[in-house]
């Protein structure tokens, strides 16, 4: 194995999406209005609309204002300008990604995000120790469609037999197995789990 390919979501960058609607409200009606209309929305995790790049947070807030009938407009433009707030990247990630490199293996990153995910993560200094990525608000294009992953693949040169995928949903697994590239589901935020699974591949993690 040459190539370690990571999802960031819930592998590099932990957060818990059940906790995110207490963040913003102590009302049970409020934080189940936020489950409905914005987790479970077409824009995030309905259709991933946001992660396309297609939609400014601007665009976000209007649109489901506009589908709500503005019945909690204060609650949406807090929502989608500080959904990603309460996440961070793993300080333990991002040392066993500088060993894994200094080990010689070359690391990528495949994920969905949006911009304002990238704003997020960009200050850890996560996309300057790799040695390549593709994001899907780019690219305009998402997983689990077999286009992004072949975008990495051709981008960067990689054989898909010599590449090992990490990512916390099946679905996305699956198509990598598709086109090749050896493929593990991690349990979100679990480190312990990460390292499990690269240990199954005799991946060296420490110096």
């Amino acid at each position: 194995m040459k190539n370690i390919i990571f999802d960031i979501g819930n592998i590099i960058f932990y957060y818990d999406i059940n906790k995110v609607p207490e963040l913003f409200s102590d009302d049970p009606d409020e934080q189940k209005f936020i489950i409905d209309n914005l987790i479970k929305s077409p824009e995030w995790l309905g259709y991933g609309l946001i992660d396309t790049g297609l939609l400014s947070i601007s665009d976000l807030v209007k649109l489901t204002q506009d589908r709500t009938d503005h019945l909690k407009d204060k609650l949406i433009f807090n929502f989608w300008h500080h959904y990603m707030d309460s996440g961070y990247v793993s300080s333990d990630v991002l040392l066993l990604l500088k060993n894994l490199s200094k080990a010689g293996y070359k690391i990528y990153l495949l994920s969905n995000m949006s911009q304002n995910f990238y704003d997020k993560v960009e200050p850890s200094g996560l996309f300057d120790l790799v040695d390549g990525y593709v994001l899907s608000f780019q690219e305009c294009a998402l997983k689990p469609y077999t286009e992004i992953y072949k975008i990495l693949l051709d981008r960067y040169n990689l054989n898909p037999e010599e590449s090992l995928f990490l990512d916390d949903l099946d679905k996305n697994i699956e198509t990598a197995k598709l086109l090749g590239i050896s493929s593990e589901l991690v349990e979100k935020d679990n480190y312990n789990d990460l390292i499990a699974k690269l240990n199954k591949y005799n991946i060296k993690t420490e110096l």
